[in-house]
């Protein structure tokens, strides 16, 4: 889809739809936050506030999309069995889930916006 930033929740960096499509120029964008999130560390290193996202499968549906996006970008998602869900998570009851990571990740908004801006302030 070409769904842009309006299908993206703030904070949570990775290019993908809800539905684990590539979004529009998404590959372009990760690569541009990751520079961006490199500066802002520089100034604020806790702006980054994880490495990893987690996607679960509740349906069988979200299994298929979700395998289908692993198989697709092995570079930043890897489908996790629900034992692995499990284990890594402690989540009960998943029918699996994608664990996104190379550049994907939690960003803490304000921190990081405070960052970026010292890192300009600093240029």
């Amino acid at each position: 889809g070409e769904g842009g930033v309006s299908s993206v929740a703030g904070g949570l960096i990775h290019p993908f739809s809800p539905r684990g499509k590539l979004i529009h120029l998404g590959l372009e964008s990760l690569t541009a936050a990751a520079g961006l999130i490199d500066a802002a560390s520089s100034v604020r290193p806790d702006c980054l506030v994880r490495r990893r996202l987690y996607r679960l499968a509740t349906e069988e549906k979200h299994v298929a999309q979700l395998t289908k996006t692993a198989e697709g970008h092995p570079d930043l998602a890897r489908w996790m069995t629900p034992d692995e869900v499990r284990t890594a998570l402690g989540v009960e009851g998943s029918a699996g889930g994608l664990e996104l990571g190379n550049g994907c990740g939690v960003v803490h908004v304000p921190t990081y916006l405070r960052g970026l801006w010292g890192a300009c302030i600093a240029r």
